[in-house]
């Protein structure tokens, strides 16, 4: 298929494929479960003992749709502070959209557009 052509592409072209978290997103859209967990395991280690943007954590939950936990670590991305380069793909990207809906979705976008 063209999604796993483009995976492929992907990770002959990039360093740390297994520590990615676009590739994590990916790998979960495309159901490939396990190998997106991987990258998610390796995420959260990171983030135990050193600096990892919380917001790339949540894109890979979303990617393995588990709204619940994207919510959460999107809060603490709020709390450490999006980028303002990165507000645009939470609140308007395509990998957000499934929480568009969800009111505490919207509550967490006014808390983190008041404090930015």
């Amino acid at each position: 298929s063209s999604d796993l052509k483009a995976i492929e592409i992907f990770k002959r072209r990039n360093i740390g494929t297994d520590t990615n978290w676009a590739l994590g997103y990916a790998y979960g859209r495309l159901g490939m479960h396990d190998e997106a967990r991987k990258i998610l395991d390796h995420n959260l280690k990171t983030a135990k003992d050193d600096y990892m943007p919380a917001m790339m954590i949540s894109t890979i939950y979303l990617g393995l749709n588990e709204q619940d936990k994207a919510l959460l670590w999107l809060e603490k991305a709020i709390e450490e502070g999006i980028a303002p380069i990165m507000l645009p793909e939470v609140t308007m990207g395509p990998k957000f959209a499934p929480l568009r809906l969800d009111p505490r979705y919207q509550e967490l976008m006014a808390k983190g557009i008041r404090q930015s």
